[in-house]
């Protein structure tokens, strides 16, 4: 989650909706899977908060923590 709420899944940007779209297809092919969310230091919780929001709506509960700093 860049500093803008902007959302990168393997170099894509994706809206939220289109994220929640590919995590629902994605717990349904692999229950278990597990995402890495990764803000930039600076980012506001809100839009990270809105990325797990993403992920409790497709069950996807293996979640970890990871942060940037700015480049």
């Amino acid at each position: 989650v860049a500093q803008d709420g902007t959302v990168v899944v393997n170099q894509k940007t994706f809206t939220l909706a289109d994220l929640e779209i590919l995590f629902k297809k994605t717990s349904q092919l692999y229950p278990q899977q597990a995402v890495v969310l990764r803000a930039d230091q600076k980012t506001f919780h809100q839009n990270v908060v809105r990325v797990l929001d993403v992920c409790a709506r497709a069950k996807i509960w293996n979640i970890s923590f990871a942060t940037t700093k700015e480049g």
